[in-house]
Formats: C-alpha cells, structure tokens, sequence
C-alpha cells in the first residue's frame, strides 16, 4: 500500500509541475488511477499524439453511454516505470 501511494503521489506531482493548471483533479485515496478535468486542451488529439510516442490513457468518451466526447481523461499510474 505505501509503495501505491508513493508512486501515486511522484506521478501526481508530475502532472502538476509539467501540465500544471490544465488539469484539475483530485487525488484518489486508493485505485491505480485517476480521472482528471483539461482545460483548454484537445483530449483526443492528446491521447492520439500520446499513442504516438508510445503512452496509452482513454478519454471520457471510451466510457460515455452516449459515446459523447468530454474534457476528461483517465490516467493510470500503476504500470512499470
């Protein structure tokens, strides 16, 4: 549980020095992921230009019932690192 939440917290710390206000979030107390607000950013050419360079994280609208694109991204931090 420690070792979680240590890599939880670098990778939280990530987001906010290199992507700082165009997320907001809050952090999960537990789970591997986190769901995360973009402010004026493209989600899904984001997440395709990440594909690119060999990162994977889905947008909102992979799990939208009405399949509707939303500002919202699910980035996970369990993985290797």
């Amino acid at each position: 549980k420690r070792a979680a939440h240590e890599r939880r917290d670098a990778f939280v710390g990530a987001l906010r020095a290199q992507l700082g206000d165009r997320l907001s979030f809050v952090v999960p107390g537990g789970g591997m992921a986190l769901w995360a607000q973009a402010h004026d950013v493209d989600v899904d050419a984001w997440c395709a230009r990440a594909l690119a360079g060999g990162v994977s994280f889905a947008t909102a609208q992979r799990y939208a019932l009405d399949g509707k694109a939303r500002p919202f991204v699910r980035l996970g931090f369990a993985g290797k690192q």
